[in-house]
């Protein structure tokens, strides 16, 4: 083995669903927003929170825009409450990928989310399709 060979790894490719575990996002109306404020940032599919509120259904930072404007990605620490037009994406194995890495990936990956998504009408990524992005898989130093 060469001594390039041993400092870079080959880079392997795997669908994203083997990976990592997707879950949609919630729905949540403005009014439960309103009505129950609280602690948890509310993230849909913009940069920024829609409002707070007293309960969380996620942890993992990174989401995925699946309605609307596909691809376009946020990125939330700690607890939160991610609305039913974002998916979350998190590592099944945390020494394989990094979930930061995962998010500067996809946002070299526009085009490939984007054409994954239905046209018609309001343009929708579904999770199944999602779960089938072939994905590079650099070694852990490399990401």
């Amino acid at each position: 083995m060469s001594q390039a060979a041993k400092h870079n790894p080959p880079v392997s490719y795997k669908p994203l669903g083997e990976v990592c575990v997707l879950k949609r996002g919630t729905p949540l109306s403005k009014q439960y927003i309103n009505t129950h404020p609280g602690p948890f940032p509310v993230m849909n599919s913009g940069r920024q929170s829609l409002g707070s509120v007293s309960t969380f259904n996620a942890e993992d930072p990174l989401g995925i825009t699946c309605k609307g404007t596909i691809g376009h990605l946020t990125w939330c620490e700690g607890k939160y409450f991610r609305t039913g037009d974002n998916s979350s994406c998190s590592p099944r194995d945390p020494d394989l990928l990094l979930p930061r890495y995962l998010y500067h990936l996809f946002t070299e990956m526009h085009q490939e989310l984007h054409a994954l998504a239905s046209h018609d009408g309001i343009p929708r990524l579904n999770q199944c399709n999602l779960a089938k992005l072939i994905i590079p898989i650099p070694a852990m130093e490399d990401q």
